[in-house]
């Protein structure tokens, strides 16, 4: 039995195109960011969906991730990890991508001024993106150092040895007005030569909504201005996004018996149930998070409490009730604890279970199938609403 994630296909579908909808009316073109483990749904599956919602261009993580997306994905391919020559191991699959026919429909991201010094002694046409320093501090060029480069390597964009397909900035998860203002001064950098090849036409950003596309369209007249989307589109309404798990077996226990690999002693009378999902699935991870309200450092004592106490909450929901692992999840299963005073599981049960999709793998995404074979019927009944 599964790990499952299944999906309400019409409604899914309906929030993809809205998203779509919403920014191409603001002035903006949607480019799908498909990543890690594909936000819980899949590379591959997201793939095809970006395929159906017409894309031009897609973005992945990893240049590890750049192959399989073109074959997958019939547009161009932008690697948002930037370009480092001066890395051995993906070097080796840059070239393997570049001696192919997919080269044409690579784009690197540049972000420092020896990177570009690199590619501009290439005698093959290579598309780049510059990416410019935002309040992220994280990749980018600051803004002499963009301007310097953009200047430095002039007749290589002139000559289309390097096609610059734009600048690049990537904003933080809550921007605002000052990033704004950041994105227009690093444009205004690299413009302004007369030369279409050599000026920036286009922007590419993340994290940004309708309101402050808007806003950039009308400080930056005649900009091309892509949206990176990957939470916001694939995420975005998570209520058509259902996590399960199978229960695989129910067995009955006494207080004081023993059970599991670690033969902890069962706290009162009820039921050992063995669910699909563990830590292969992505189930009891977690990651490091910033407390920066009074409510989450209360929220991070006290669950730190609990596990001091011995009591270990796990995601799975059985009749409306958070279930308490027995032990810590194994690699595919977890076994959790239902006191005899509950309702006792059925196998085969499929339990709600929370999840962080970013780490999530599921065994089956139930509806991927559906909504391919569908997506014109769909499309076709949400346009005669």
């Amino acid at each position: 039995m599964s790990f499952t994630i299944s999906i309400e296909t019409r409604e899914w579908h309906s929030h993809l195109m809205q998203t779509v909808e919403d920014f191409n009316q603001a002035g903006a073109t949607v480019v799908p960011v498909i990543k890690g483990n594909g936000y819980g749904l899949g590379q591959d599956n997201l793939c095809a969906i970006a395929d159906k919602l017409g894309a031009g261009t897609i973005a992945v993580g990893t240049i590890y991730e750049a192959l399989r997306a073109m074959q997958l994905f019939h547009g161009e391919v932008i690697v948002l990890e930037p370009f480092n020559h001066r890395d051995e191991f993906t070097q080796q699959t840059w070239a393997q991508i570049d001696a192919t026919e997919y080269r044409g429909r690579l784009i690197r991201v540049v972000d420092n001024a020896e990177a570009l010094d690199y590619l501009a002694e290439s005698t093959e046409t290579i598309d780049v993106l510059l990416e410019g320093r935002t309040a992220m501090n994280r990749f980018g060029m600051d803004a002499n150092t963009l301007r310097e480069a953009w200047t430095k390597h002039a007749d290589a964009f002139a000559s289309g040895r390097l096609r610059l397909r734009g600048l690049s900035c990537h904003l933080p998860l809550e921007s605002d007005e000052t990033d704004l203002d950041n994105i227009v001064a690093l444009q205004a950098l690299v413009t302004g030569s007369g030369d279409v090849a050599r000026d920036v036409q286009s922007i590419w950003v993340s994290h940004v909504d309708g309101y402050q596309v808007e806003e950039l369209a009308e400080r930056i007249p005649g900009i091309n201005i892509n949206v990176r989307s990957g939470t916001g589109l694939w995420l975005g309404e998570r209520d058509c996004l259902h996590p399960f798990g199978a229960v695989l077996s129910v067995v009955d226990i006494k207080k004081g018996e023993r059970a599991g690999y670690f033969q902890r002693k069962a706290w009162d009378d009820g039921w050992l149930v063995t669910i699909s999902g563990g830590t292969a699935h992505g189930v009891g991870l977690m990651a490091p998070t910033v407390t920066s309200s009074g409510m989450m450092k209360f929220g991070v004592v006290a669950k730190a409490s609990e596990q001091a106490m011995g009591r270990l909450r796990s995601p799975f929901w059985y009749h409306g009730d958070k279930l308490d692992f027995f032990e810590s999840p194994h690699q595919h299963v977890s076994m959790v604890f239902i006191p005899s005073n509950g309702i006792k599981p059925i196998i085969g049960d499929m339990l709600p279970v929370d999840i962080r999709y970013s780490i999530t793998h599921a065994d089956v995404v139930d509806g991927i199938d559906e909504i391919l074979r569908r997506w014109d019927v769909y499309t076709d009944q949400r346009r005669d609403k």
